[in-house]
Protein backbone atom coordinates (compact mmCIF):
# COMPACT_ATOMS: atom_id res chain seq x y z
CA UNK A 1 0.00 0.00 0.00
CA UNK A 2 0.97 3.67 -0.38
CA UNK A 3 1.75 5.31 2.84
CA UNK A 4 2.00 8.73 3.31
CA UNK A 5 3.60 10.50 6.36
CA UNK A 6 4.05 14.08 7.67
CA UNK A 7 7.29 16.02 8.54
CA UNK A 8 5.91 19.50 9.06
CA UNK A 9 4.49 20.66 12.07
CA UNK A 10 3.52 19.22 15.15
CA UNK A 11 -0.54 20.04 15.69
CA UNK A 12 -2.85 18.55 14.03
CA UNK A 13 -4.42 19.09 10.55
CA UNK A 14 -7.97 18.89 8.78
CA UNK A 15 -7.88 18.87 5.37
CA UNK A 16 -7.63 16.67 1.74
CA UNK A 17 -4.87 14.18 0.91
CA UNK A 18 -3.85 13.93 -2.61
CA UNK A 19 -1.89 11.11 -4.85
CA UNK A 20 -0.99 12.46 -8.07
CA UNK A 21 0.78 10.56 -10.78
CA UNK A 22 1.85 11.10 -14.24
CA UNK A 23 4.17 9.09 -16.64
CA UNK A 24 5.77 12.50 -17.12
CA UNK A 25 9.10 12.80 -15.18
CA UNK A 26 9.80 16.12 -16.15
CA UNK A 27 7.08 18.58 -14.17
CA UNK A 28 6.56 17.40 -10.35
CA UNK A 29 2.70 15.99 -10.56
CA UNK A 30 1.63 18.84 -8.15
CA UNK A 31 2.28 21.02 -11.02
CA UNK A 32 0.44 19.30 -13.66
CA UNK A 33 -3.70 20.41 -13.67
CA UNK A 34 -5.90 18.69 -11.71
CA UNK A 35 -9.37 19.54 -13.03
CA UNK A 36 -11.60 18.45 -16.19
CA UNK A 37 -8.74 19.26 -18.57
CA UNK A 38 -6.65 16.53 -16.54
CA UNK A 39 -5.68 12.65 -17.79
CA UNK A 40 -3.55 12.20 -15.03
CA UNK A 41 -4.58 10.01 -12.44
CA UNK A 42 -5.06 11.03 -9.16
CA UNK A 43 -6.94 10.00 -5.70
CA UNK A 44 -7.69 11.89 -2.96
CA UNK A 45 -8.82 10.91 0.99
CA UNK A 46 -10.15 13.44 3.94
CA UNK A 47 -7.90 13.35 6.49
CA UNK A 48 -9.20 14.49 9.94
CA UNK A 49 -7.36 15.87 13.02
CA UNK A 50 -4.44 14.10 11.65
CA UNK A 51 -1.05 13.86 13.61
CA UNK A 52 1.77 13.83 11.54
CA UNK A 53 3.28 10.25 12.62
CA UNK A 54 0.03 8.79 11.77
CA UNK A 55 0.17 7.66 8.11
CA UNK A 56 -2.31 8.15 5.62
CA UNK A 57 -2.73 4.96 3.40
CA UNK A 58 -4.04 4.90 0.31
CA UNK A 59 -5.34 1.37 -0.65
CA UNK A 60 -8.16 0.21 -3.28
CA UNK A 61 -10.69 1.78 -1.09
CA UNK A 62 -9.19 5.49 -1.79
CA UNK A 63 -11.59 6.81 -4.75
CA UNK A 64 -9.45 8.25 -7.73
CA UNK A 65 -9.88 9.53 -10.86
CA UNK A 66 -10.11 8.73 -14.10
CA UNK A 67 -9.48 5.26 -12.67
CA UNK A 68 -11.49 4.62 -9.50
CA UNK A 69 -9.43 2.26 -7.70
CA UNK A 70 -5.17 2.35 -7.75
CA UNK A 71 -6.23 -1.52 -9.18
CA UNK A 72 -7.10 -0.26 -11.79
CA UNK A 73 -3.97 1.97 -12.93
CA UNK A 74 -2.24 0.22 -15.83
CA UNK A 75 1.12 -1.63 -15.43
CA UNK A 76 4.12 0.89 -15.71
CA UNK A 77 6.48 3.00 -14.04
CA UNK A 78 5.13 6.11 -12.95
CA UNK A 79 6.31 9.64 -11.46
CA UNK A 80 4.10 10.03 -7.69
CA UNK A 81 3.97 12.95 -5.43
CA UNK A 82 1.50 13.05 -2.46
CA UNK A 83 0.16 16.66 -1.14
CA UNK A 84 -2.53 18.38 1.23
CA UNK A 85 -4.85 20.92 1.08
CA UNK A 86 -4.60 21.83 4.50
CA UNK A 87 -8.43 23.51 5.45
CA UNK A 88 -9.27 26.25 8.24
CA UNK A 89 -12.46 25.81 10.31
CA UNK A 90 -14.19 29.23 9.92
CA UNK A 91 -16.83 30.13 12.80
CA UNK A 92 -19.45 31.44 10.72
CA UNK A 93 -22.28 34.22 11.90
CA UNK A 94 -24.72 31.70 10.86
CA UNK A 95 -23.40 29.56 13.79
CA UNK A 96 -21.85 26.50 11.48
CA UNK A 97 -18.31 25.88 11.82
CA UNK A 98 -17.51 24.26 8.50
CA UNK A 99 -13.79 23.17 7.81
CA UNK A 100 -13.21 24.86 3.80
CA UNK A 101 -10.07 25.75 2.12
CA UNK A 102 -8.12 28.41 2.74
CA UNK A 103 -8.47 31.69 1.04
CA UNK A 104 -4.51 32.84 0.31
CA UNK A 105 -5.11 34.80 -2.68
CA UNK A 106 -3.50 31.79 -5.09
CA UNK A 107 -7.17 31.63 -6.88
CA UNK A 108 -8.61 28.57 -5.01
CA UNK A 109 -5.76 26.01 -6.24
CA UNK A 110 -4.62 23.62 -3.66
CA UNK A 111 -1.54 23.27 -5.48
CA UNK A 112 -0.52 26.58 -5.48
CA UNK A 113 -1.99 27.10 -1.83
CA UNK A 114 0.42 28.70 0.98
CA UNK A 115 1.41 26.69 3.51
CA UNK A 116 -0.36 23.61 1.54
CA UNK A 117 2.08 20.49 1.98
CA UNK A 118 3.56 18.40 -0.30
CA UNK A 119 5.93 15.59 -0.80
CA UNK A 120 9.20 15.18 -2.97
CA UNK A 121 8.31 12.96 -6.05
CA UNK A 122 9.64 9.96 -6.50
CA UNK A 123 9.35 6.92 -9.57
CA UNK A 124 7.18 3.77 -8.66
CA UNK A 125 7.11 0.79 -10.60
CA UNK A 126 3.25 -0.63 -10.62
CA UNK A 127 2.15 -3.78 -11.37
CA UNK A 128 -1.37 -4.80 -13.06
CA UNK A 129 -4.24 -5.47 -10.34
CA UNK A 130 -2.01 -4.30 -7.37
CA UNK A 131 -2.07 -1.45 -4.87
CA UNK A 132 2.31 -0.28 -5.27
CA UNK A 133 3.86 0.11 -2.19
CA UNK A 134 5.64 3.19 -1.33
CA UNK A 135 6.82 6.06 1.46
CA UNK A 136 5.83 9.32 0.50
CA UNK A 137 6.63 11.94 3.17
CA UNK A 138 5.19 15.32 3.58
CA UNK A 139 8.08 17.87 4.16
CA UNK A 140 7.81 20.40 1.80
CA UNK A 141 5.62 23.90 1.78
CA UNK A 142 4.05 25.98 -0.47
CA UNK A 143 5.80 29.39 -0.44
CA UNK A 144 3.53 32.41 -0.04
CA UNK A 145 1.72 34.40 -2.93
CA UNK A 146 4.01 36.87 -5.10
CA UNK A 147 1.79 40.01 -5.81
CA UNK A 148 2.89 42.04 -8.28
CA UNK A 149 3.52 45.31 -7.83
CA UNK A 150 1.76 48.32 -9.43
CA UNK A 151 3.34 49.79 -12.91
CA UNK A 152 3.00 52.46 -15.06
CA UNK A 153 -0.62 51.02 -16.25
CA UNK A 154 -1.99 48.48 -13.52
CA UNK A 155 -2.55 49.75 -10.12
CA UNK A 156 -3.58 46.76 -7.57
CA UNK A 157 -5.72 47.02 -4.16
CA UNK A 158 -7.00 44.61 -1.62
CA UNK A 159 -9.40 46.02 1.25
CA UNK A 160 -10.90 43.69 4.33
CA UNK A 161 -14.85 43.64 3.70
CA UNK A 162 -16.75 44.19 7.03
CA UNK A 163 -19.63 42.39 5.48
CA UNK A 164 -17.67 39.32 4.56
CA UNK A 165 -15.70 39.13 7.67
CA UNK A 166 -18.56 39.25 10.00
CA UNK A 167 -20.21 36.48 8.52
CA UNK A 168 -16.70 34.08 7.95
CA UNK A 169 -15.47 35.18 11.84
CA UNK A 170 -12.30 36.15 10.10
CA UNK A 171 -10.35 38.70 8.23
CA UNK A 172 -12.25 38.53 4.31
CA UNK A 173 -10.68 40.97 1.62
CA UNK A 174 -12.04 41.90 -1.54
CA UNK A 175 -9.89 43.75 -4.51
CA UNK A 176 -9.65 44.45 -7.88
CA UNK A 177 -7.16 45.57 -10.70
CA UNK A 178 -7.23 48.41 -12.37
CA UNK A 179 -6.13 48.84 -15.96
CA UNK A 180 -5.62 52.90 -16.85
CA UNK A 181 -5.69 54.54 -19.86
CA UNK A 182 -2.89 56.72 -21.58
CA UNK A 183 -2.44 60.06 -20.07
CA UNK A 184 -4.41 59.03 -16.59
CA UNK A 185 -1.54 60.52 -14.26
CA UNK A 186 -0.62 63.42 -16.71
CA UNK A 187 -4.07 64.82 -16.78
CA UNK A 188 -4.99 65.07 -12.74
CA UNK A 189 -8.17 66.82 -13.80
CA UNK A 190 -10.10 64.44 -15.87
CA UNK A 191 -12.39 61.81 -14.92
CA UNK A 192 -13.25 58.87 -17.39
CA UNK A 193 -15.75 56.20 -17.28
CA UNK A 194 -15.16 52.73 -16.85
CA UNK A 195 -15.44 49.26 -18.19
CA UNK A 196 -16.12 46.63 -15.36
CA UNK A 197 -14.42 43.53 -16.27
CA UNK A 198 -15.66 40.10 -14.23
CA UNK A 199 -13.44 37.17 -14.58
CA UNK A 200 -11.92 34.23 -12.92
CA UNK A 201 -9.26 35.59 -9.87
CA UNK A 202 -6.11 36.67 -11.63
CA UNK A 203 -3.73 39.68 -10.68
CA UNK A 204 -3.60 40.46 -14.61
CA UNK A 205 -5.09 43.20 -16.00
CA UNK A 206 -8.01 43.16 -17.96
CA UNK A 207 -8.46 41.69 -21.70
CA UNK A 208 -4.83 40.02 -20.44
CA UNK A 209 -2.83 43.80 -20.72
CA UNK A 210 0.58 43.07 -20.97
CA UNK A 211 2.16 45.48 -18.27
CA UNK A 212 5.20 45.92 -20.15
CA UNK A 213 5.50 46.10 -24.07
CA UNK A 214 8.33 43.40 -24.02
CA UNK A 215 6.03 40.99 -22.77
CA UNK A 216 3.42 41.48 -25.26
CA UNK A 217 4.75 38.81 -27.97
CA UNK A 218 4.13 36.38 -25.67
CA UNK A 219 0.84 37.03 -24.78
CA UNK A 220 -2.49 35.98 -26.53
CA UNK A 221 -6.00 37.62 -26.20
CA UNK A 222 -8.04 34.92 -27.08
CA UNK A 223 -9.54 33.85 -23.57
CA UNK A 224 -10.51 35.42 -20.60
CA UNK A 225 -9.47 32.88 -18.57
CA UNK A 226 -6.38 30.77 -17.74
CA UNK A 227 -8.22 27.77 -19.52
CA UNK A 228 -8.23 28.02 -23.26
CA UNK A 229 -7.18 24.88 -25.11
CA UNK A 230 -5.39 24.62 -28.33
CA UNK A 231 -8.45 23.57 -30.09
CA UNK A 232 -10.18 26.74 -29.54
CA UNK A 233 -6.58 28.50 -29.87
CA UNK A 234 -6.49 26.83 -33.22
CA UNK A 235 -10.14 27.48 -33.92
CA UNK A 236 -10.24 31.46 -33.23
CA UNK A 237 -6.92 31.24 -35.71
CA UNK A 238 -9.08 29.78 -38.69
CA UNK A 239 -11.80 31.77 -38.14
CA UNK A 240 -9.68 35.10 -37.63
CA UNK A 241 -10.53 36.51 -34.27
CA UNK A 242 -6.96 35.98 -32.66
CA UNK A 243 -5.76 39.72 -31.16
CA UNK A 244 -2.22 39.30 -30.05
CA UNK A 245 -1.36 41.47 -27.01
CA UNK A 246 0.65 43.89 -29.23
CA UNK A 247 -2.11 45.11 -31.48
CA UNK A 248 -4.00 45.56 -28.20
CA UNK A 249 -1.09 47.57 -26.45
CA UNK A 250 -0.78 49.32 -29.42
CA UNK A 251 -4.40 50.46 -29.53
CA UNK A 252 -5.20 50.78 -25.78
CA UNK A 253 -1.76 53.08 -25.47
CA UNK A 254 -1.84 54.71 -28.96
CA UNK A 255 -3.50 57.40 -30.07
CA UNK A 256 -7.39 57.66 -31.32
CA UNK A 257 -8.70 55.04 -28.79
CA UNK A 258 -11.13 55.72 -25.79
CA UNK A 259 -9.50 56.95 -22.93
CA UNK A 260 -11.78 54.23 -20.12
CA UNK A 261 -10.83 52.53 -17.13
CA UNK A 262 -10.76 49.48 -16.69
CA UNK A 263 -11.04 47.41 -13.63
CA UNK A 264 -11.43 43.72 -12.58
CA UNK A 265 -13.15 42.52 -9.32
CA UNK A 266 -11.06 40.33 -7.09
CA UNK A 267 -13.26 38.13 -4.78
CA UNK A 268 -12.30 34.39 -4.10
CA UNK A 269 -13.61 32.82 -1.10
CA UNK A 270 -13.27 29.19 0.25
CA UNK A 271 -15.54 27.62 -2.41
CA UNK A 272 -14.47 29.04 -5.91
CA UNK A 273 -12.30 31.94 -7.00
CA UNK A 274 -15.06 33.84 -7.75
CA UNK A 275 -18.40 34.76 -5.97
CA UNK A 276 -20.16 35.44 -8.71
CA UNK A 277 -20.75 38.43 -7.38
CA UNK A 278 -24.03 37.85 -5.45
CA UNK A 279 -25.19 37.09 -1.60
CA UNK A 280 -24.88 33.62 -0.96
CA UNK A 281 -26.32 31.48 2.09
CA UNK A 282 -23.11 29.26 1.67
CA UNK A 283 -20.83 31.74 0.61
CA UNK A 284 -21.84 35.08 2.71
CA UNK A 285 -22.83 38.67 1.24
CA UNK A 286 -20.37 38.87 -1.43
CA UNK A 287 -22.92 41.07 -3.34
CA UNK A 288 -23.40 43.33 -0.66
CA UNK A 289 -19.53 43.76 -0.38
CA UNK A 290 -18.80 44.39 -3.78
CA UNK A 291 -21.27 46.78 -4.43
CA UNK A 292 -21.18 48.53 -1.11
CA UNK A 293 -17.35 48.43 -0.19
CA UNK A 294 -15.58 47.61 -3.36
CA UNK A 295 -16.97 49.85 -6.08
CA UNK A 296 -17.35 52.98 -3.78
CA UNK A 297 -13.19 52.19 -3.04
CA UNK A 298 -12.37 52.12 -5.95
CA UNK A 299 -14.55 55.19 -7.22
CA UNK A 300 -13.12 57.00 -4.49
CA UNK A 301 -9.11 55.90 -5.49
CA UNK A 302 -9.90 56.54 -9.15
CA UNK A 303 -10.89 58.82 -11.02
CA UNK A 304 -13.88 57.85 -12.48
CA UNK A 305 -17.08 59.31 -13.65
CA UNK A 306 -19.95 58.21 -11.08
CA UNK A 307 -23.00 58.37 -13.77
CA UNK A 308 -24.85 55.25 -14.97
CA UNK A 309 -24.51 56.16 -18.69
CA UNK A 310 -20.37 55.82 -17.84
CA UNK A 311 -20.37 52.46 -15.97
CA UNK A 312 -20.33 49.48 -18.75
CA UNK A 313 -19.79 45.68 -17.86
CA UNK A 314 -18.56 42.82 -19.24
CA UNK A 315 -16.89 38.91 -18.80
CA UNK A 316 -17.03 35.69 -19.89
CA UNK A 317 -17.99 32.27 -18.73
CA UNK A 318 -18.09 32.53 -14.95
CA UNK A 319 -17.45 36.64 -15.79
CA UNK A 320 -20.15 36.61 -18.12
CA UNK A 321 -22.67 35.17 -16.09
CA UNK A 322 -21.76 37.65 -13.04
CA UNK A 323 -21.52 40.95 -15.44
CA UNK A 324 -25.60 39.88 -16.12
CA UNK A 325 -26.42 39.10 -13.13
CA UNK A 326 -24.61 43.04 -11.63
CA UNK A 327 -26.58 44.98 -14.69
CA UNK A 328 -30.07 43.12 -14.30
CA UNK A 329 -30.02 43.70 -10.40
CA UNK A 330 -28.53 47.23 -10.09
CA UNK A 331 -30.04 48.19 -13.65
CA UNK A 332 -29.80 52.01 -13.15
CA UNK A 333 -26.03 51.68 -11.56
CA UNK A 334 -24.60 50.38 -15.10
CA UNK A 335 -25.48 51.23 -18.65
CA UNK A 336 -25.13 48.19 -20.33
CA UNK A 337 -23.59 44.61 -20.69
CA UNK A 338 -21.63 42.82 -22.64
CA UNK A 339 -22.20 39.27 -21.91
CA UNK A 340 -19.72 36.88 -23.21
CA UNK A 341 -20.12 32.93 -23.47
CA UNK A 342 -21.91 32.93 -19.73
CA UNK A 343 -22.52 30.19 -17.07
CA UNK A 344 -26.15 28.56 -17.62
CA UNK A 345 -28.58 31.81 -17.49
CA UNK A 346 -31.00 29.95 -17.37
CA UNK A 347 -31.74 26.52 -15.07
CA UNK A 348 -33.95 25.01 -17.50
CA UNK A 349 -30.82 24.27 -19.10
CA UNK A 350 -28.44 24.01 -16.45
CA UNK A 351 -25.75 22.40 -18.95
CA UNK A 352 -28.22 20.46 -20.32
CA UNK A 353 -30.83 19.57 -17.63
CA UNK A 354 -33.94 21.51 -16.76
CA UNK A 355 -33.57 21.26 -12.84
CA UNK A 356 -37.19 21.86 -12.20
CA UNK A 357 -38.70 19.03 -14.26
CA UNK A 358 -35.56 16.43 -15.03
CA UNK A 359 -35.06 13.84 -12.61
CA UNK A 360 -31.89 13.47 -13.19
CA UNK A 361 -28.35 15.38 -13.98
CA UNK A 362 -26.58 12.18 -15.07
CA UNK A 363 -29.39 10.66 -17.68
CA UNK A 364 -31.80 11.70 -20.08
CA UNK A 365 -34.96 9.69 -20.39
CA UNK A 366 -36.92 9.95 -23.43
CA UNK A 367 -40.16 10.60 -22.07
CA UNK A 368 -38.95 13.51 -20.29
CA UNK A 369 -37.96 14.60 -23.54
CA UNK A 370 -40.78 14.22 -24.98
CA UNK A 371 -42.49 16.38 -22.48
CA UNK A 372 -40.37 19.34 -22.66
CA UNK A 373 -40.17 19.75 -26.10
CA UNK A 374 -42.99 18.23 -27.42
CA UNK A 375 -41.84 16.79 -30.83
CA UNK A 376 -40.15 13.94 -30.15
CA UNK A 377 -41.78 10.93 -31.28
CA UNK A 378 -43.03 7.47 -29.04
CA UNK A 379 -40.15 5.48 -28.56
CA UNK A 380 -38.38 2.82 -25.93
CA UNK A 381 -37.85 4.84 -22.22
CA UNK A 382 -33.97 4.32 -22.42
CA UNK A 383 -32.05 6.52 -20.58
CA UNK A 384 -29.23 8.04 -22.24
CA UNK A 385 -25.81 9.94 -20.96
CA UNK A 386 -25.60 13.86 -20.18
CA UNK A 387 -22.53 14.95 -21.90
CA UNK A 388 -20.51 18.08 -19.79
CA UNK A 389 -18.05 18.87 -22.25
CA UNK A 390 -18.25 18.65 -26.14
CA UNK A 391 -16.02 19.73 -29.27
CA UNK A 392 -16.64 22.10 -31.60
CA UNK A 393 -18.16 19.27 -33.78
CA UNK A 394 -20.10 17.38 -31.30
CA UNK A 395 -17.69 14.27 -30.00
CA UNK A 396 -18.33 14.09 -26.14
CA UNK A 397 -15.45 14.54 -24.00
CA UNK A 398 -16.61 14.51 -20.96
CA UNK A 399 -20.15 13.18 -19.36
CA UNK A 400 -21.90 14.90 -16.33
CA UNK A 401 -21.67 12.05 -14.89
CA UNK A 402 -17.51 11.89 -14.93
CA UNK A 403 -17.45 15.15 -14.28
CA UNK A 404 -19.34 14.49 -10.72
CA UNK A 405 -17.01 12.26 -10.22
CA UNK A 406 -13.58 14.02 -10.63
CA UNK A 407 -15.36 16.64 -8.22
CA UNK A 408 -15.98 13.98 -5.62
CA UNK A 409 -12.40 12.96 -5.85
CA UNK A 410 -10.76 16.13 -5.83
CA UNK A 411 -13.07 17.19 -2.27
CA UNK A 412 -16.09 16.15 -0.27
CA UNK A 413 -18.86 18.07 1.05
CA UNK A 414 -18.91 20.18 -2.17
CA UNK A 415 -15.00 21.83 -1.61
CA UNK A 416 -13.33 21.26 -4.92
CA UNK A 417 -13.32 24.55 -6.47
CA UNK A 418 -13.76 23.73 -9.76
CA UNK A 419 -17.07 23.90 -11.14
CA UNK A 420 -20.34 21.85 -9.83
CA UNK A 421 -19.38 22.07 -6.42
CA UNK A 422 -19.14 26.00 -6.41
CA UNK A 423 -22.40 25.89 -8.41
CA UNK A 424 -24.04 23.81 -5.38
CA UNK A 425 -22.56 26.33 -2.80
CA UNK A 426 -23.26 29.30 -4.66
CA UNK A 427 -26.79 28.86 -5.57
CA UNK A 428 -27.72 26.45 -2.99
CA UNK A 429 -28.88 26.66 0.70
CA UNK A 430 -26.96 25.53 3.98
CA UNK A 431 -27.11 21.67 4.50
CA UNK A 432 -27.79 21.09 8.23
CA UNK A 433 -23.92 20.26 8.38
CA UNK A 434 -22.94 23.45 7.58
CA UNK A 435 -22.23 22.72 3.91
CA UNK A 436 -23.62 23.14 1.02
CA UNK A 437 -26.80 20.56 0.40
CA UNK A 438 -26.14 19.12 -3.45
CA UNK A 439 -28.31 19.77 -6.02
CA UNK A 440 -28.41 16.30 -6.69
CA UNK A 441 -27.12 13.11 -4.76
CA UNK A 442 -23.39 12.19 -6.18
CA UNK A 443 -24.00 9.03 -6.85
CA UNK A 444 -27.33 8.39 -8.50
CA UNK A 445 -27.72 12.06 -10.04
CA UNK A 446 -31.01 12.38 -9.44
CA UNK A 447 -32.73 15.92 -8.37
CA UNK A 448 -33.32 17.22 -5.12
CA UNK A 449 -36.65 19.18 -5.80
CA UNK A 450 -36.68 21.86 -2.78
CA UNK A 451 -33.05 23.12 -3.62
CA UNK A 452 -33.80 23.41 -7.58
CA UNK A 453 -36.37 25.85 -5.97
CA UNK A 454 -33.74 27.28 -3.94
CA UNK A 455 -31.80 27.63 -7.00
CA UNK A 456 -34.43 29.50 -8.81
CA UNK A 457 -33.66 32.87 -7.46
CA UNK A 458 -30.26 32.61 -9.09
CA UNK A 459 -32.00 31.60 -12.45
CA UNK A 460 -31.25 34.73 -14.23
CA UNK A 461 -34.14 34.11 -17.02
CA UNK A 462 -36.88 34.07 -14.28
CA UNK A 463 -35.56 36.57 -12.86
CA UNK A 464 -36.02 38.78 -15.81
CA UNK A 465 -39.18 37.33 -16.45
CA UNK A 466 -40.73 38.02 -13.08
CA UNK A 467 -39.14 41.60 -12.67
CA UNK A 468 -39.71 42.60 -16.27
CA UNK A 469 -42.18 45.25 -15.29
CA UNK A 470 -40.32 46.78 -12.70
CA UNK A 471 -36.97 46.92 -14.34
CA UNK A 472 -37.45 46.22 -18.02
CA UNK A 473 -37.26 50.16 -18.76
CA UNK A 474 -34.56 50.82 -17.17
CA UNK A 475 -32.66 47.85 -19.16
CA UNK A 476 -33.66 48.67 -22.86
CA UNK A 477 -30.38 48.53 -24.86
CA UNK A 478 -27.86 47.31 -22.91
CA UNK A 479 -28.19 43.69 -22.93
CA UNK A 480 -26.10 42.20 -25.57
CA UNK A 481 -24.71 38.56 -25.68
CA UNK A 482 -21.93 36.64 -27.34
CA UNK A 483 -21.94 33.01 -27.39
CA UNK A 484 -20.72 30.52 -29.94
CA UNK A 485 -23.36 28.17 -31.45
CA UNK A 486 -21.33 25.02 -30.17
CA UNK A 487 -20.27 25.83 -27.00
CA UNK A 488 -18.59 23.32 -25.51
CA UNK A 489 -19.87 23.38 -22.56
CA UNK A 490 -23.88 23.42 -23.80
CA UNK A 491 -24.38 27.23 -22.25
CA UNK A 492 -25.40 28.21 -25.32
CA UNK A 493 -28.59 26.38 -24.93
CA UNK A 494 -29.27 28.00 -21.94
CA UNK A 495 -28.51 31.61 -23.94
CA UNK A 496 -31.69 30.89 -26.58
CA UNK A 497 -33.99 30.29 -23.88
CA UNK A 498 -33.37 33.83 -22.10
CA UNK A 499 -32.74 35.23 -26.18
CA UNK A 500 -36.49 33.88 -26.50
CA UNK A 501 -37.83 35.62 -23.55
CA UNK A 502 -36.22 38.84 -24.53
CA UNK A 503 -37.13 39.10 -28.21
CA UNK A 504 -40.49 38.69 -26.99
CA UNK A 505 -40.44 41.62 -24.52
CA UNK A 506 -42.94 44.41 -24.86
CA UNK A 507 -43.45 47.84 -23.93
CA UNK A 508 -40.82 47.93 -23.43
CA UNK A 509 -38.69 45.66 -25.66
CA UNK A 510 -35.61 44.90 -24.23
CA UNK A 511 -33.87 46.64 -27.51
CA UNK A 512 -30.45 44.94 -27.12
CA UNK A 513 -28.53 42.04 -29.38
CA UNK A 514 -27.74 38.73 -29.31
CA UNK A 515 -24.27 37.51 -31.73
CA UNK A 516 -23.37 33.54 -32.30
CA UNK A 517 -21.13 34.04 -35.00
CA UNK A 518 -20.30 31.38 -38.21
CA UNK A 519 -21.09 28.01 -37.59
CA UNK A 520 -19.22 25.78 -34.91
CA UNK A 521 -18.14 28.81 -32.54
CA UNK A 522 -17.28 27.09 -29.22
CA UNK A 523 -16.11 28.58 -25.74
CA UNK A 524 -14.58 31.45 -25.36
CA UNK A 525 -16.02 32.64 -28.70
CA UNK A 526 -15.48 36.32 -28.50
CA UNK A 527 -17.50 38.64 -31.96
CA UNK A 528 -14.83 42.09 -31.40
CA UNK A 529 -11.80 41.43 -30.93
CA UNK A 530 -10.83 43.50 -27.39
CA UNK A 531 -9.67 46.82 -29.17
CA UNK A 532 -12.86 46.78 -30.84
CA UNK A 533 -15.21 45.27 -28.05
CA UNK A 534 -13.81 48.40 -26.10
CA UNK A 535 -14.29 51.31 -28.79
CA UNK A 536 -18.43 49.50 -29.05
CA UNK A 537 -19.08 50.38 -25.24
CA UNK A 538 -17.08 53.60 -25.93
CA UNK A 539 -19.57 54.43 -28.55
CA UNK A 540 -22.64 53.38 -26.19
CA UNK A 541 -21.07 55.15 -22.97
CA UNK A 542 -21.20 58.58 -25.22
CA UNK A 543 -24.45 58.01 -26.97
CA UNK A 544 -25.96 57.92 -23.44
CA UNK A 545 -24.18 60.63 -21.76
CA UNK A 546 -25.96 63.84 -21.50
CA UNK A 547 -24.96 66.68 -23.92
CA UNK A 548 -23.20 69.02 -20.68
CA UNK A 549 -21.00 65.98 -20.33
CA UNK A 550 -17.01 66.62 -20.89
CA UNK A 551 -16.31 63.96 -23.52
CA UNK A 552 -12.44 64.38 -23.65
CA UNK A 553 -11.77 60.84 -23.36
CA UNK A 554 -13.07 59.77 -26.47
CA UNK A 555 -9.88 60.25 -27.85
Amino acid sequence: MLRVTRQVGDESVTGRVYLLMTGNGDVEPRLQRVGWGSVEPFFGRDAEQWQGPEPVVFDDAVPGYPYASLTDIPPGRYFVQATMDVYQQYERADGHRPWLPRVEWEGRVFTKTPGNLFSRPQWIDVAAGVVPTADLVLDQVVPPIEIPGDSEWVRRFRIRSEALSEFWGCDMDVGAVVLLPAGYDENPDRRYPVVYVQNHFSFDAAFSFPEHRDEAEQRRLVAQTNEITEEATSYHEQMGYVETADEFYDAWTGPDFPRVIAVTFQHPNPWFDSSHAIDSENAGPFGRAIFDELIPEFESRFRTIREPWARTLTGGSTGGWTSLALQVHHPDFFGGAWVLFPDSVDFRRMVLSDIYRDESVYVSHDHEERDRDHRLPSQAWLPAERPFRRTVEGQVHVTFRDMSRLESVVASRSRSGLQLHPWHAIFGPVADDGYPKPLWDEETGRIDREVAEHWRRNDLTHYLRTHWDEIGEHLVGKLHFGSGDMDNYYLNTALYLLEDFLESTADPHYGGSFHYGRPKQGHYYVPWQHRDLVRTMADHMASNAPAAADMEWRG
